[in-house]
């Protein structure tokens, strides 16, 4: 019976050690080196052109933006290569968007990604396309 035992003793012991690879706390300090902050954000649309303009700091010297309108991608991803890495700077994005009668407005998501390609900090704007 102490055979019995020990075997199963040692299978528990051997089962609960993991690949250290995988810890947890790496894969946390891995997101944390991320860093993407927008601010002072405006958009400005007129005759179904739109301007956004703002300020951003990218640890990684980029951004990604995309526009959406529900389900449907009106524009697909796009890449937004900065001057400088980790300092803030003025950014504009441009574009050109039909008014299609919905009531959802267009919404330009501006974000981070991971070297995984998982997408980190969205930031959802909403461009209103009304005429007023």
């Amino acid at each position: 019976m102490k055979k019995l035992w020990t075997i199963v003793f040692v299978f528990m012991f051997l089962a609960a050690c993991g690949d250290p690879t995988e810890l947890p706390e790496e894969n946390g300090r891995e997101e944390a080196a991320h860093s993407l902050v927008f601010r002072q954000l405006d958009v400005q649309v007129e005759n179904g052109s739109f301007t956004l303009t703002g300020e951003v700091n990218a640890e990684e010297g980029l951004f990604y933006y995309k526009i959406e309108r529900g389900k449907d991608v009106l524009l697909e991803e796009t890449t937004y290569e900065l001057e400088t890495k980790g300092e803030w700077e003025s950014f504009e994005i441009t574009g050109e968007i039909e008014d299609s009668g919905e009531s959802d407005p267009p919404i330009l998501i501006l974000y981070g990604k991971s070297s995984d390609g998982d997408v980190y900090y969205p930031n959802y704007v909403p461009i209103d396309i009304e005429e007023k």
